[in-house]
């Protein structure tokens, strides 16, 4: 039974490999013609007609961010990932990433919050590029499935002898207890299917995966009509380590 599911598994792996190989192409040209005549010279598209092949490319774009998920899920499923772990400062990686999640902030009138610890944060050790997609990850989904006006904090909590847990929240309208397994789960909406909010619930499922081949752990808390907190857990760099003072 076991080697018929790891089978069925590397097989379901392989398709979505293929497929979204196979898709990423006629959507590539798809966008270019689309910014090709939005572009054009001669006879400018008017109002709505430009409002239509923008939203040609628009879609393009999400489909092609879908695919690359999809991509990138089915690289995790098969390990197929080269860490690069160092010891690094775990600040910058977060101003940064608050960075990249300030424009949508902004347009969805969020407030993000860092609260910065009272000492130095110790150095963590991982692989920078994968901890910084995870970050930009929470802080995405944070910030989406927030309410317009709301909050999103970060903080720390040093007490762990071995992590740095770093702790993003939102005042969003929480996950229900009997839901909050699904939110690692591949493709789960959580109820938003068929909402405005774009997606196509596999963010959370790759950050989760990431962070456990980064050395990471990534779990959460929620409380209908309070919000949500995941905790990402990052080990600190142990005093003797190669890149240590």
């Amino acid at each position: 039974m076991g080697d018929k599911l790891d089978a069925a598994n590397r097989a379901k792996s392989s398709f979505l490999s293929s497929m979204s190989h196979e898709l990423r192409t006629p959507l590539t040209a798809i966008i270019g013609y689309a910014e090709l005549l939005e572009a054009s010279e001669g006879r400018k598209l008017d109002g709505e007609r430009l409002q239509q092949v923008q939203a040609i490319s628009t879609a393009g774009w999400t489909l092609v961010k879908l695919v690359d998920a999809v991509l990138e899920l089915s690289r995790l499923e098969h390990r197929d990932l080269r860490l690069a772990t160092s010891s690094m400062d775990l600040m910058p990686l977060i101003e940064e990433a608050l960075g990249r999640a300030r424009p949508d902030a902004e347009r969805m009138r969020v407030t993000l919050r860092l609260i910065a610890p009272e000492t130095p944060l110790p150095s963590v050790v991982s692989d920078p590029a994968l901890l910084r997609r995870i970050l930009d990850q929470l802080l995405s989904n944070a910030v989406k499935y927030n309410l317009p006006g709301g909050l999103v904090e970060v903080s720390f909590g040093l007490e762990a002898p071995d992590t740095v847990d770093l702790s993003i929240r939102d005042t969003g309208p929480g996950i229900p207890t009997d839901r909050q397994a699904e939110v690692f789960q591949a493709f789960q909406r959580l109820g938003h299917e068929n909402g405005a909010i774009s997606g196509a619930g596999i963010g959370m499922t790759i950050a989760q995966r990431l962070a456990e081949v980064s050395g990471c752990r990534l779990s959460l808390e929620s409380t209908p009509g309070k919000g949500t907190v995941f905790l990402l857990r990052i080990p600190r760099t142990r005093q003797g380590a190669p890149g240590t003072a």
